[in-house]
């Protein structure tokens, strides 16, 4: 009978002790795994707006300094009597060189006010006026857009410059 009694006793113990101990880790264990994905989800979204507000900025400056570049070139006097004398061994040299080698520009199309090129420049090189044709939805599509990083230039008589944050065509053949 002594034996039946220890029995008892161990389940009581176990039932009264080792039981709810168990439920407290088990239930801790679920606690603190919640609590670490609710925590890193929390930080993968604050992660992901930091960065999107990061890229967002980025990209606002480069728009900025891509429409204060094209305001400088645009306003330049010599720039501008350089088309109209259709120099374009001075616009080699002093636009398209120096834009692609300063701005990283691939291309650099100057347009008359009726978009006719007036000169072309693809990769830093002199290229036929058709190549505009290639790019011509992106940049028709760009300066259709209410983007705040387009800008045309004060256009004297026959010039219009304009400068586009759209991303260029992927075609790559002058």
């Amino acid at each position: 009978m002594a034996s039946k009694r220890h029995q008892v006793s161990e389940w009581r113990f176990s039932y009264r002790v080792v039981l709810p101990v168990v439920l407290a880790v088990a239930v801790t264990v679920a606690a603190v795994a919640g609590f670490v994905y609710w925590s890193t989800a929390r930080s993968d979204d604050r992660a992901l707006d930091r960065q999107t507000r990061l890229i967002a900025r980025a990209i606002d400056e480069q728009a900025r300094l891509l429409a204060d570049g094209q305001a400088y070139y645009s306003d330049w006097d010599e720039a501008i009597t350089a088309l109209r004398n259709n120099d374009t061994g001075w616009l080699d040299d002093n636009l398209g060189s120096d834009l692609f080698s300063r701005n990283h520009s691939d291309r650099i199309y100057v347009l008359s006010p009726q978009t006719r090129v007036i000169y072309a420049m693809f990769n830093g090189g002199r290229t036929a006026a058709s190549r505009f044709e290639a790019d011509r939805a992106a940049i028709t599509r760009c300066s259709t857009s209410s983007a705040p990083s387009m800008r045309r230039a004060p256009s004297p008589p026959m010039t219009t410059a304009t400068a586009a944050t759209c991303p260029p065509s992927t075609t790559s053949s002058p």
